[in-house]
């Protein structure tokens, strides 16, 4: 008799065979698998400060794909990718845009300090959203968008 995780997220049969059958044709499946990990470890997290982590680490991995270490700015662009992969109007994208950024940060102040800070507002369950959100779009795409592209506005090729 072996243990078995809770799961505290319904699942759908066809979303599960439609993620599948879409990671068997995804062009960069290593590091999209890894950002999925992440997510996956986030919600058998017990600790908020670990799943805030994992959770960050999903959307880094996801949203910066093509990030060069020079880069400093990635809360700043984790945030508008996500804005405009999921964003459809701009008050969508606005709300986007802060919910990821609140994540990101949290997401350092957790990996750097051990804990949250009393003055985050982040909302644990929409980051989860969020970040499964993008992976999904980025995984129905069959490949990462062309950011700077996407970011720009111009619909998506």
């Amino acid at each position: 008799m072996g243990i078995h995780p809770v799961v505290a997220f319904p699942v759908e049969a066809a979303k599960v065979k439609y993620a599948f059958d879409a990671l068997g044709s995804f062009s960069d499946v290593e590091s999209l698998e890894r950002s999925i990990d992440r997510l996956g470890r986030s919600r058998l997290s017990r600790s908020d400060v670990d799943r805030v982590i994992d959770l960050g680490m999903a959307a880094e991995i996801a949203l910066m794909h093509d990030m060069s270490p020079s880069n400093r700015e990635i809360s700043h662009k984790i945030s508008s990718r996500a804005a405009w992969l999921l964003g459809s109007e701009p008050d969508d994208r606005a709300a986007i845009f802060r919910d990821m950024r609140e994540l990101y940060n949290s997401r350092s102040t957790a990996v750097h300090s051990g804990k949250l800070s009393a003055k985050s507002r982040l909302d644990i369950e929409t980051a989860d959203r969020l970040v499964s959100q993008a992976l999904l779009a980025i995984l129905e795409r069959g490949s990462f968008p062309d950011w700077n592209t996407l970011t720009l506005g111009f619909p998506a090729t």
